[in-house]
């Protein structure tokens, strides 16, 4: 008479170390203090997040008018160069602009 020795068969479908259920980490059974203290740390992470969003908000709108700031003060001084220029300039004849222009100044018959 033979004594079979092996597993039923609804036991040996599943793998050896599906049998070992794991802890869960979060345990329904837990007491009420550890479940308040963790409520309290995700609130103040949450805290935190929130403040350091606010904080990069700041610093990003503080970039942009010191951006802006600079693009006027830079913009202010060529308006003077600008007019500073203009005012030293002396005005040019009618042979001179006409040499700029490219005509080479009156033609003259030869």
């Amino acid at each position: 008479m033979k004594i079979n020795l092996t597993l039923p068969k609804t036991l040996s479908a599943f793998p050896k170390n599906t049998l070992n259920f794991p802890t869960p980490q979060r345990c329904s059974f837990s007491s009420s203090s550890s479940l308040s203290q963790e409520n309290k740390q995700s609130a103040s992470y949450q805290e935190k997040k929130k403040e350091n969003s606010k904080q990069e908000e700041k610093a990003k709108r503080k970039k942009v008018t010191e951006h802006k700031e600079l693009q006027t003060v830079r913009n202010e001084r060529m308006e003077g160069i600008k007019i500073i220029n203009m005012a030293n300039r002396r005005k040019r004849t009618k042979r001179e602009k006409e040499s700029r222009r490219g005509w080479g100044g009156k033609q003259t018959e030869k």
